[in-house]
């Protein structure tokens, strides 16, 4: 830049570098110069690199490094770090500009340019020609890159949006009372101090202590205290810190507030600040804008916007800090000047001089020509001016762009990022919108700068911020979830939520008394008398005494006979319950506590313990929803005297004393209490005083009393609320009503004012009023005569007649034949037959009631339909009125439309207005507007302004003139004074008697009418659902059921055998083929016997048909019917469904001819062969339908040469063998024999199949030469005949579905498909033979060629014999076949085949695969020889195999039977018979439903037979089964309502509520079946699919007008609506295995032995078991641990494959399969370790697994595989082997030296005698010791390395692996072997044993003498314990006096250790 002439020019020369072609990026050039390393680390840091290597175009402006360090103390720093992430991307935007690649002329023509941030850069050039952005220099410009242009920076671009850079927090510090830490026990006060802080009071219970009451695994909450502490929270470090923005900032980041952080809001308003904050502005009163920068008024201005504007003819400046002036350019037309005051016109005699843009000023003293707005000049000149010209930009905004839309015209646009905010424009803050910046609900956002926004995920949440999901907490957090407890996702958080009916954090959860107890294992024997009696105790704030099982133990025998009964056991409970919360802490305060019972309890308390009524409290503050838990040391037994009855307690209610006395007046209660169950609803004195006057009776009849009396039912207010009808005490014709209304339940007509009373066995409920007899049965009892049961005259007389029937006395008996066994003869005599009476009751109704309840007629009691009608009563009635004539209504409660009157008989005569009608009514009329009279039959004439009396009537208002004068009366349909009418809208109260699904239409003046709503039909007043089914069944298919779901809703869903979504159905191929119209194909099919191929059984495989558009074969049939069929099966392809995107790859497929189809694809045109696919069919059930456009024939055959080709039933076998290269195996047929035994008719025809000449020549020539030899002719004819099915013709499409496939030789053969590679193709036995050529017919047969020779399995392993037998009579023997008459006519004499199962000579076997070796002498017929000469018995026999008996079956699993049939046996056939109350076979038996007898299982005829054992609610038979259905009377429905009362359930709400209650809701059909089992419930609730309605079972006018059914409110579109709603659950039960016993309760295990038992495929080993147990005490002993519950062993059992039946095993074998001690899982055995038995050890072997080394993939024990693992036993484990196990042999004891080994025994001796000099020497040094067990404690280390050596070996016999701690087991003692056979019992006196916890190993110090053995023969006795403290550590090193021999001496045992 220089000066010219005055004037600056700017002069721009490219930089020095990078002048040349730009080859590289942006972020190449910045990289390759060190002196943008800080702008490149800030780049890779914000992960903006990749925008620099983009292509661009870009322009970046790039501060140096030096600029960087130039920047303000800290504020590097800010941007650098974590915190300061989001400023330091709006930082480096900054420095960019997108979209462009700037040359330096279009930068300086600029003033302001547009940056990545939504920031503007103001653009100036100096003097002297330097280029500064916002005040920043430019030091180089313009550096070329591929992607945009660089310019070099001397200073940092910071956007106003990031100002102030650092973090403006505030922080501060809080005193706070917080808990402590820790919760205490509330008893344990001298805790309570304060770690830190001071103590400020102790808290009341309210923290939750973790007690090991259960088992040391779960932990049981018991209620704690916590002392409250005083503590501060400091900015210490060791202290939480709270963050906060300081005045002026908000957000996360503390930004400025708007206006600047010093003056926020421009001083005129408050920000919302802080860190949770918005940064809002609320402006003070008379300032608006985002920063409270303008006056709310337009014509105020001045600081406090008090000011008046002086601007008149224009737009006032109206900001605090304007002068008031106008705005720029906003002067009206024809005013100019500062505050547009001036007024412009034309100037007169020189207008003509004016400008044309100009106006003449008159304001001054010579009018002159001045330009208008927009233009400039001297008024004679003037020139259009661009109002967004520099400086000025029309005064738009900095960060605004000014757009000029005409002459002095402009508008001012804000940038992107930044919004109109009056004239100015503000930024645009993202997250303040609607969606929130588009971050996730579980997101914040974060405001970046102008229109930018990020998103970071909440704490809890994990992702980008756009999706943030929950991190499951659950997982994350230490100690899980508590037991009670789920993890779910709440809140869009995962939380550890207690499970429903438990309250805690997650972590801890608890329930009502009544559940912890029913956990507390300490107190089962309590728990089970609760359950016992009934008891609920749900009552709130109760203390609960519980005794320990220990304690029930203690109770006098005869205290627990009499308070166990179950008449008793409420009463003591009761007397273990205490009124109010009572934590120990209070307990120990109180002198005295009183039961429920009103027993007085005093309480005792010191300093440790605490007593009530001498019990001690051994556990307390168990914490309950409802209550605290104790446990006692003792039963709180009660005085006899307190023992609630029913009288005592209704004596503990005084209300009920009359009704009390009357129980007892009448004896009652006996009669009462005797009942299983019983239930009394006892009125109050109150209202039997009431009843009496009313009445005017001096006391309650017993007819009156016995009828508020339910027996043989228990029940409780829940069991109420469903409602229905149930028996009295007075008689089945006598039954009450419970009826449920508006929340309440009734008994008739008497309210439920106190319930749920118990008493015993029973519940007393308190009603209002006295219950009027009510009777509703009038059954009708008849007798009926039966003959009895034929009997001895003499003996049998009290047995003459069946159950349910009598004897007649009046009648005499009658003779009958008697017969009898006596003494294994059948006599014949004479006996009596007796006349009996059946007794036979037809329920009936009684006058006024109706249904199968007998329900009240509508109308009042004692008047049916209100005496105006007949009343459709009885059992089946309706319960409908029929009204006489001039009544109507449900009940006849009123008068038909215009009927009047007592009678209703009177006619309503108003000509123009409405009658009074009605049984009330007195037919006086209501006239209409312009109308009066008697009858309103005068009209009104009068003026509009004419008054009635003194005033104007309303215009819908008559004026009527009465005696006392003139009068205004609203006319008909209007109410108000005359004066005022307002027109009467019924549809506003009770939807204008239209009906619930109907839309009331308000049509006139109190008139409507009703229209049924969408998805209803009828006249309005009652609307059905439309059923859309009735019409053309509703849209849907014709083979597809339509149902309707909701009011104009119907589903549709395909038949049984039909595939589709209901729309469209298919079915099998055969009907498509008839459905499409292709009836010449399906003719061709019909007529060649093709059907059968279409239609394949359900679930076989499909088949895709190519149906060809040619004409017909049927002219070819007659004579060429297998050449036709043969060309169809071409168009079929078996066991796959081809879709055409199969048929467009290239492949092969074969047809059922045989036939191979191509297929291909040109142009989207399928092609088969050479035929088009024109057409493709959807899926049907069993295949697909293609189209094709010709007939697809074999190679050489078509439509001209087909009538030329022979028929194929003129040929032989021959014929088809010659032709077709299967000569060689044909002449086999012929040299054998076979031929000739084909030409028998008897097997044909024949199916065979041929292996081709070429598969004969490939077998190998051994296999050859044995067929062929001459000795091996019945092998080769067994093989040949393993090629023949004989008495049938198959052809290919028969064969994969062949039920029986059984050849001449008597083996089967087995077809199958081919798979993808080989669609269409059929192979022979698992494939191993294809078929190559189909359908070789000939005359007496079919052939097939095949690939390979069949040979049959084992060659001669099963030889079935085939025999015949003759039928002498005339029979027919061929049967015709369709469109074919093939009858040849009949023989005399039909012989039939059959097959006999029999074994090839020498096997034998189920499967003919055990091949049976002679032996010498020969074995028992019933064993078979084995190896080695071995005679075994066969399965079922027992014996030494010379000698085999039968074995006792019955004695081994029952020998088969069911575990409840009996078990007899003779030889060898085994029967079994089913148990008395069981039925069935003997091997099943099912229990007999007693319900289903004559006598309904013994119920009152009334009552309802529910059969309840013995099939344990499908539990496993050792299982308790827990009912949880509490809905079963009314079918799984039930009602369910809010808490906050009722009708406050939206649709949503109810919803959760039945998925709450662990159901769904109910559909409209589930109702119905609900309310024809007798659910009626007055309250609408919600159903499924938004529809509301509620049954009724009886008339009641207050619901639903009394209608009967369900009374539907239809699909409410509100779905915010409230109502109750209506659930569903299924059955559900609880199983839990019996004690000993473990599983889920649906499956249940027992002990080891047990589940040998119960498992069939062990049975060979538990008959060898068995075998043991009876033969031996060590035996017996082994069957002992096997069944022993206490113990835990591990058990290794081959299975019946693996332990053959004749395999025997010893003692010892038997022995060591078997561990005792631990049951040890799979996954805790270690490669190389050793498992201890009785009779020697067991070695782990196995193969690491490659993702947990840790385990083994597989597993060897000795080199036995296990097959199958960790099957779990009650007390161990059971792992299944491969094989059998063999013990090692026993040691044998060194009684003599063999003389070959006498120079090892001198080495001994050598060895010997140092050892016994080194021990005396060390008895010398140590004789003053005595003989005992003690540790290595003083030991040097050398001496502690060589007992570390030993450790390893000998600590744990029974399961030894090194690197594995050692668990607990059993005490063991193992003698090592000496020359003395020392004993072990007088080891054992002479040892010292410490107790069992104490030590691991034990060694035996020296002693000269032992019982007389002396101290070198003793070796060691090896003690095996463990105990809690030893875990981890390794064995306890113990000391002996052997110290120099130890290492050696600890091997020499470890070696001998068996």
């Amino acid at each position: 830049m220089r000066q010219m002439g005055g004037a600056w020019s700017l002069t721009l020369t490219p930089p020095r570098e990078h002048q040349g072609a730009p080859f590289e990026n942006l972020i190449h050039i910045m990289s390759s110069y060190g002196k943008f390393q800080t702008f490149n680390f800030l780049l890779e840091k914000a992960s903006m690199t990749s925008i620099l290597d983009a292509p661009g175009p870009l322009t970046v402006f790039a501060p140096t490094s030096a600029a960087f360090d130039a920047m303000a103390e800290g504020h590097l720093q800010h941007l650098s770090s974590p915190d300061g992430q989001n400023k330091l991307l709006e930082f480096l935007r900054n420095h960019i500009i997108p979209d462009t690649s700037l040359e330096v002329f279009n930068l300086v023509s600029s003033s302001t340019m547009m940056t990545k941030a939504n920031q503007a850069l103001a653009v100036n050039v100096t003097r002297n020609g330097q280029i500064l952005l916002n005040g920043v220099v430019v030091l180089e410009t313009a550096v070329e890159a591929k992607n945009g242009r660089l310019y070099v920076m001397d200073g940092v671009l910071t956007p106003p949006s990031i100002l102030p850079v650092l973090p403006n927090k505030c922080n501060f510090t809080v005193t706070r009372i917080t808990p402590q830490m820790k919760c205490r026990s509330c008893s344990d006060t001298s805790a309570y101090s304060c770690s830190s802080g001071v103590s400020v009071g102790l808290s009341t219970p309210a923290c939750m202590l973790n007690d090991f009451l259960r088992s040391p695994f779960n932990m049981f909450p018991r209620m704690g205290c916590f002392p409250l502490c005083n503590t501060t929270e400091t900015e210490a470090p060791v202290l939480v810190q709270i963050a906060a923005c300081c005045k002026g900032f908000y957000g996360p980041d503390c930004t400025p507030c708007p206006g600047g952080f010093q003056t926020p809001c421009s001083g005129h308003g408050q920000c919302v600040d802080g860190d949770t904050g918005s940064g809002l502005c609320i402006c003070e009163k008379n300032f608006t804008g985002s920063r409270c920068q303008y006056c709310s008024s337009s014509t105020k201005y001045g600081p406090n916007c008090g000011r008046t504007c002086p601007c008149i003819h224009g737009r006032c400046d109206n900001r605090p800090d304007s002068d008031g002036r106008c705005k720029v350019d906003s002067c009206e037309k024809g005013f100019t000047g500062l505050f547009c005051e001036r007024r412009t016109s034309a100037c007169g005699f020189q207008a003509q001089f004016c400008h044309a843009h100009a106006d003449c000023d008159f304001s001054q003293v010579f009018p002159r020509c001045i330009c208008r707005p927009g233009f400039i000049g001297d008024g004679i000149t003037c020139v259009e001016v661009d109002p967004c010209s520099p400086p000025y930009r029309g005064g738009c905004s900095m960060n605004a762009k000014c757009v000029r839309t005409g002459p002095d015209k402009h508008i001012c646009q804000c940038l992107l990022g930044w919004m109109e905010d009056g004239e100015e424009c503000q930024p645009i803050n993202n997250c303040l919108g609607s969606d929130r910046g588009g971050c996730h609900p579980n997101a914040t956002c974060i405001y970046i700068g102008p229109g930018q926004s990020g998103c970071t995920c909440k704490v809890g949440f994990k992702g980008n911020g756009r999706i943030c999901e929950a991190v499951n907490q659950c997982v994350a957090e230490k100690g899980g979830c508590h037991y009670l407890a789920r993890c779910r996702l709440v809140a869009s958080q995962w939380k550890c939520v207690c499970e429903d009916g438990y309250v805690g954090n997650g972590h801890l959860c608890f329930g009502s008394v009544e559940q912890e107890l029913m956990a507390l294992p300490r107190a089962a024997d309590f728990a089970t008398w609760i359950t016992d009696s009934g008891l609920s105790l749900s009552d709130q704030n109760i203390t609960l005494l519980v005794p320990t099982s220990d304690a029930v133990l203690k109770m006098s025998p005869v205290d627990r006979n009499f308070w166990t009964m179950k008449g008793k056991l409420p009463s003591l409970i009761r007397n273990h319950i205490i009124s109010g919360n009572f934590p120990l802490s209070q307990l120990r305060q109180q002198s005295s506590v009183t039961s429920l019972l009103s027993t007085t309890f005093p309480v005792l308390a010191n300093s440790e313990v605490t007593s009530v009524a001498g019990a001690v409290v051994t556990a307390f503050d168990i914490a309950a929803t409802n209550g605290l838990i104790h446990l006692i040391d003792q039963v709180l037994v009660p005085d006899r005297k307190l023992s609630e009855g029913l009288l005592a307690t209704l004596a503990l209610r005084p209300e009920f004393s009359l009704f009390r006395s009357y129980l007892i007046k009448y004896n009652l209660t006996d009669e009462i209490e005797a009942a299983e169950a019983f239930t009394v609803f006892a009125p109050t004195d109150a209202a039997i005083t009431e009843y009496l006057d009313n009445m005017a009776a001096i006391a309650l009849d017993m007819n009156a009393t016995r009828y508020h009396v339910v027996v043989s039912e228990r029940l409780l207010e829940t069991d109420l609320q469903p409602g229905g009808y149930k028996p009295t005490l007075l008689g089945s014709s006598f039954q009450l009503g419970i009826f449920p209304r508006d929340g309440k339940l009734f008994v008739n007509d008497a309210q439920i004012n106190s319930s749920d009373i118990l008493s015993g066995k029973g519940v007393v409920h308190g009603v209002s009023a006295v219950l009027r007899i009510n009777r509703n049965y009038c059954n009708k009892v008849w007798y009926q005569k039966v003959l009895g049961k034929c009997v001895d005259c003499l003996f049998q007389k009290k047995k003459m007649c069946y159950n349910n029937t009598v004897p007649d006395r009046s009648a005499g008996s009658k003779t009958c034949i008697l017969s009898r066994q006596f003494e294994g003869h059948m006599l014949v005599t004479f006996g009596c037959r007796a006349i009996c009476l059946r007794r036979n009751v037809d329920h009936n109704c009684c006058d006024g009631f109706f249904g199968k309840h007998c329900e009240p007629c509508p109308g009042p009691k004692g008047q049916p339909c209100f005496g105006h009608g007949a009343c459709s009563a009885g059992i089946n009635g309706s319960g409908v009125c029929q009204c006489h004539q001039g009544f109507n209504g449900t009940a006849c409660e009123t008068c038909q439309t215009g009927k009047y009157g007592v009678h209703c008989d009177q006619d309503c005569v108003c000509r123009n207005g409405r009658c009074s009608e009605g049984l009330n009514g007195d037919g006086t009329c209501e006239c209409d507007v312009g109308w009066r009279g008697v009858h309103c039959d005068q009209r009104i004439d009068s003026k509009a302004d004419e008054l009635c009396g003194s005033v104007k009537c309303h215009s819908s208002a008559n004026c009527m003139i009465q005696t006392s004068g003139p009068r205004c009366l609203c006319a008909a349909g209007f109410q108000g004074n005359g004066t005022f009418c307002k027109e009467i809208n019924p549809c506003l109260e009770g939807n204008g008697g239209c009906h619930a699904n109907a839309d009331c239409i308000h049509v006139g003046p109190n008139k409507t009418s009703c229209a049924c709503s969408a998805g209803y039909s009828g006249d309005g007043q009652n609307c059905n659902m439309t059923n859309l089914c009735k019409k053309k069944n509703g849209g849907c298919h014709r083979f597809a059921v339509c149902n309707m779901t909701a009011p104009g809703t119907r589903s549709c869903k395909c038949l049984k055998n039909y595939i589709g979504d209901g729309m469209t159905c298919k079915g099998t191929v055969e009907k498509e083929i008839k459905a499409r119209g292709l009836k010449n194909f399906y003719f061709d099919l019909l007529v060649s016997d093709g059907r059968r191929r279409l239609s394949p059984p359900a679930g076989r495989s499909a088949l895709p048909i190519f149906k060809s558009k040619s004409s017909s074969m049927r002219e070819w049939l007659p004579r060429h019917k297998e050449t036709c069929a043969n060309i169809l099966r071409s168009h079929i392809v078996m066991c796959d469904t081809l879709l055409p995107a199969d048929l467009s790859q290239p492949r092969n497929l074969t047809a059922l001819s045989g036939l191979v189809l191509t297929t291909s694809s040109k142009q989207e045109n399928i092609f088969i062969n050479q035929a088009n696919v024109t057409g493709s069919d959807d899926v049907s059930v069993n295949g697909i339908i293609h189209e094709i456009d010709s007939i697809l024939f074999p190679p050489n055959v078509n439509e001209d040469n087909i009538l030329l080709i022979p028929g194929q039933t003129t040929l032989n076998l021959s014929n088809v063998a010659e032709q077709h290269g299967y000569k060689t195996f044909y002449k086999l047929l012929e040299d054998t024999g076979v031929m000739d035994l084909l030409k028998d008719e008897m097997y044909q025809p024949v199916t065979i199949f041929l292996p081709s000449d070429a598969a004969m020549a490939s077998l190998p020539q051994e296999q050859k030469d044995f067929l062929f030899h001459q000795h091996n002719r019945p092998q080769l004819l067994e093989n040949l005949k393993f090629h023949i099915l004989q008495g049938q013709k198959v052809y290919a499409e028969e064969l994969v579905y062949l039920d029986s496939a059984r050849t001449l030789q008597g083996s089967p053969l087995s077809f199958s498909c081919g798979r993808s590679d080989n669609i269409g193709e059929l192979f022979i036995n698992d494939g191993r033979c294809r078929i190559i050529q189909r359908h070789l017919v000939f005359a007496s047969g079919m052939a097939y060629g095949i690939d390979c020779l069949l040979t049959p399995p084992s060659l001669g392993g099963r030889c079935d014999e085939e025999s015949t037998f003759d039928i002498p009579e005339v029979q027919k023997c061929d049967l015709p076949r369709v469109h074919v008459s093939q009858n040849t006519g009949c023989r005399l004499i039909c012989s039939y085949n059959f097959w006999k199962s029999r074994c090839c000579h020498g096997f034998y076997g189920l499967h003919c695969l055990d091949q049976v070796v002679q032996c010498s002498p020969p074995c028992s017929p019933k064993a078979v020889c084995k190896e080695n000469n071995t005679c075994v018995c066969r399965p079922f026999y027992v014996g030494d195999g010379n000698t085999c008996t039968v074995v006792d079956a019955c004695s081994i699993w029952n020998g088969g039977c069911a575990k409840e049939a009996k078990c007899h046996q003779k030889g060898e056939k085994v029967s079994c018979t089913c148990v008395t109350g069981y039925s069935g076979d003997g091997f099943t038996c099912l229990p007999v439903d007693p319900c289903v007898s004559v006598d309904n299982g013994g119920c009152h005829e009334h009552a309802s037979c529910s059969m309840t054992a013995p099939d344990n609610g499908q539990c496993h038979p050792d299982a308790k089964c827990t009912d949880l259905h509490f809905e079963d009377a009314t079918v799984g429905v039930f009602h369910h309502r809010s808490k906050l009362g009722s009708y406050k359930l939206t649709y949503a709400a109810a919803e959760q509520a039945c998925m709450t209650q662990g159901g769904s809701l109910a559909t409209y059909t589930q109702l119905s079946y609900a309310q024809q089992a007798g659910l009626n419930m007055c309250a609408a609730g919600w159903l499924d699919q938004a529809r509301v309605a509620y049954p009724t079972t009886y008339s009641n006018p207050n619901c639903g007008f009394g209608h009967v059914g369900i009374v539907d409110y239809g699909v409410r579109k509100n779905l915010s609506e409230t109502w109750d709603t209506f659930c569903y659950r299924i059955k559900e039960v609880i199983c839990e295995c019996r004690p000993g016993f473990i599983g889920d309760g649906f499956s249940c295990v027992g002990t080891l032995l047990q589940v040998l038992r119960s498992t069939p495929s062990f049975s060979n080993f538990l008959t060898q078991i068995l075998k043991y147990s009876g033969t031996s005490e060590s035996g017996r002993l082994f069957l002992n641990r096997l069944s022993d519950a206490s113990l835990r062993a591990t058990l290794f059992v081959p299975d019946n494959d693996a332990l053959p039946d004749n395999q025997t095993l010893s003692q010892r074998d038997i022995e060591v399969h078997l561990s005792v001690g631990r049951a040890l899982p799979i996954g805790q055995l270690k490669n190389g370790s050793q498992i201890q038995t009785r009779v020697g050890s067991l070695t782990v072997l196995g193969v690491a697994d490659l993702l947990n080394p840790s385990a083994l993939a597989s597993c060897y024990i000795n080199n036995r595989f296990v097959t199958l693992s960790d099957l779990p036993a009650s007390n161990g484990i059971i792992h299944i082997l491969q094989r059998p196990l063999e013990a090692p042999p026993p040691h044998q004891e060194m009684l003599a030296v063999p003389k070959a080994g006498m120079g090892v025994g001198v080495v001994l001796l050598v060895v010997l005698v140092v050892a016994v000099v080194f021990v005396g020497y060390h008895f010398h040094r140590r004789n003053t010791k005595s003989f005992h067990f003690h540790y290595f404690k003083e030991d040097d280390g050398e001496d502690e390395a060589a007992a570390a050596n030993c450790s390893h070996s000998i600590c744990n016999p029974v399961y030894e692996s090194g690197p594995e701690p050692i668990k607990s087991m059993k005490p063991a003692v193992t003698v090592s072997p000496t020359a003395d056979q020392i004993q072990v019992e007088s080891l054992r006196k002479q040892i010292r044993v410490p107790s069992e916890d104490d030590f691991d190993c034990l060694q035996v110090e020296d002693k000269h003498e032992v019982d007389g053995v002396r101290s070198d023969s003793v070796r060691f006795v090896l003690i095996k314990v463990l105990s809690p403290w030893q875990q981890g550590d390794g064995p306890v090193k113990l000391k002996s006096s052997f110290n120099a021999l130890r290492s050696e001496l600890w091997i020499l045992a470890c070696r001998f250790i068996p």
